[in-house]
This record gives C-alpha cells, structure tokens and sequence, in this order.
C-alpha cells in the first residue's frame, strides 16, 4: 500500500489515480497486478463537511472514528479486489494487487491510526506550502474544505453534534509535521512528474513482493 498525503489542495488525488494508471499501463498481461485507488474524501460525512463549510473541525474523538471507519473502508475494498483477482478465469504466473489511498491526514491522530492498521504502507507526502495549498483550493469549486455540501450519497449519515472551534482537542487545524519515514515530492513538480514517481514507487514494491512470493514457491 501507498498512501499518498498532504495539505487539502496539494493535488493528491490526481497524483494518485494517475499513478494508478501509469502502473497499469506499464503491467504486461502477464503480471496480472490490480491498482485500487483510493480516494478517502468519500469517506467524510455529510455534517462532517457542513462543520468545514462553516470553520468548525472535528475533535479528537470524532477523528479517531473517523479513522477508524476509514481503515475499514480500505480493508473492505482490498477484499473486494482480491475476491475479483481470484474469480478471473485466466490463469496467470504472478497474481499482485496494491493500494494508493489519498487523502490529507492533516491531524498526527489520523495518521497514527492508519500506521496502526497498515504497518508497511509507504507514506508519500506531496510537499505544498500553505500559501500555494489555499490558493490551489480557492481555484476549485468542489472541494468541501471551500464550503461544498458533498453529494447525496451523504445524506443518509447520522446528524452528530457539531464540533466546537475551541475544543482543547483540537484547537487548530494546521498540518502537522510528520515525523516517520515518508518520502517528500515537491507540490511544485507537475502533476505527471509527481505521478510519475509515484507510479515507480509502486512498481518496485509490485516488483519486491512477486520476487518475494516467487521465492517462496522455490
């Protein structure tokens, strides 16, 4: 697994589908390997959103939930996937399947949970100032940090009591430092060059573990 992060605005998502993409692509039939891009912002709701549009942002407690449910929306995809792979007829030597989720763990609790979950996913931060995240932002009509009402497949999400701008939980909403292993892209790098990079990342981890599985069958 990739998990491709950063500030709202930083281009996450579409590094990482096309990324996704540049990895297929690049497969031969052969390799049988299967990209699942995950865009974790479907997984934020609805009162979730309404709170942003208005300058009010989750507490602790409410992030964690968040997170947790999260993970188990990746978890149900993988599977998902993987129940595909294996109900395909043809027959294939190597039979791989990996994740690039994006999303922008702005808080150290939300990326904790995830380390916890997915102990070697490689983290890939896309490296944006806060200047050039909020100026990409404020270019888009879409995103919900801007005030977007998501879509109506939210509405059917329990109302929750909205959070407080001063809960001692969560006073701010800066991006925190990262302080694990990660690799850096710059935000300043194009869109492909970013993908790009990405893409190879996941090759080799594709690459490492069919040698690893191949080994295994020796």
């Amino acid at each position: 697994m990739v998990i491709v992060f950063g500030r709202p605005g930083a281009g996450k998502t579409t590094v990482a589908n096309q990324a996704a993409d540049l990895v297929l692509r690049a497969t031969s039939d052969d390799d049988a390997v299967a990209v699942l891009a995950l865009d974790l912002d479907v997984c934020v709701p609805q009162w979730m959103r309404d709170n942003f549009a208005q300058g009010l942002y989750p507490t602790l407690a409410q992030r964690i939930e968040f997170a947790n449910e999260a993970c188990q929306h990746v978890m149900q995809q993988e599977r998902q996937l993987q129940q595909q792979q294996q109900q395909k007829e043809q027959t294939t030597t190597t039979s791989l399947t990996t994740t690039i989720v994006s999303f922008s763990f702005v808080n150290t609790d939300l990326r904790d949970v995830f380390r916890e979950a997915f102990p070697h996913a490689q983290w890939i931060l896309i490296d944006t100032t806060e200047d050039e995240a909020q100026r990409r932002m404020e270019q888009r009509d879409d995103h919900f940090y801007k005030g977007d009402g998501g879509d109506a497949s939210d509405n059917d999400v329990e109302e929750e009591a909205p959070a407080k701008k001063d809960d001692s939980n969560n006073s701010d909403w800066d991006f925190a430092p990262v302080t694990f292993d990660h690799v850096k892209l710059p935000g300043s790098n194009s869109i492909d060059v970013n993908a790009q990079q990405v893409a190879d990342i996941v090759k080799a981890m594709c690459q490492q573990e069919a040698e690893a599985a191949s080994s295994s069958f020796d």
